[in-house]
């Protein structure tokens, strides 16, 4: 009682931490190892470039697929989670997302998906993906004059040179 006098929230911690201990010690939550997450994601244009960022740490670079299929770039890949519990092993917490992850963005269309390039550094994949160069959607034409034959006004006839057999 006396110590709760001179710290209040000691008591309240430690049931926390007593809480903590006994039912959540050894257990992982439903959602990490039953099902996918989603990976959250930051992306930005710098120039003629788009960069998508993903933080995921504790995972082995060669274990991140990346794949462009019908204009969607998807990121799929596992985390392995860390040390298990065992006789000689108490696991205290398990704060960090483990299992598979997935992330579908749709890409614009007009990106060069042949040039996409992907790197792993400090625990975050960084996607580079260049736009292409892009045709505009309508041109105009210029009309130039021509040396080609020209009817006359009113003329119902086929300009001599465009006759049938005529020879210049």
């Amino acid at each position: 009682m006396y110590r709760s006098l001179l710290n209040p929230v000691s008591d309240l911690q430690q049931l926390v931490e007593f809480i903590d201990r006994t039912f959540w010690s050894n257990a992982k939550a439903p959602s990490q190892t039953e099902t996918v997450y989603t990976l959250p994601v930051d992306i930005w244009q710098q120039e003629n470039v788009f960069y998508v960022r993903a933080a995921i740490p504790g995972i082995d670079p060669h274990n991140i697929d990346i794949q462009v299929q019908n204009g969607v770039m998807t990121i799929t890949g596992e985390v392995v989670s860390g040390p298990q519990p065992t006789e000689t092993v108490q696991v205290w917490r398990r704060e960090y997302l483990t299992g598979k992850f997935q992330r579908s963005l749709r890409l614009p269309e007009f990106v060069d998906t042949e040039n996409i390039e992907a790197s792993f550094e400090n625990g975050f994949v960084i996607i580079r993906v260049p736009m292409a160069i892009q045709s505009p959607k309508s041109v105009k034409i210029a009309v130039k004059q021509s040396d080609a034959p020209v009817l006359e006004q009113g003329s119902a006839e086929r300009p001599k040179s465009l006759k049938a057999g005529a020879k210049n």
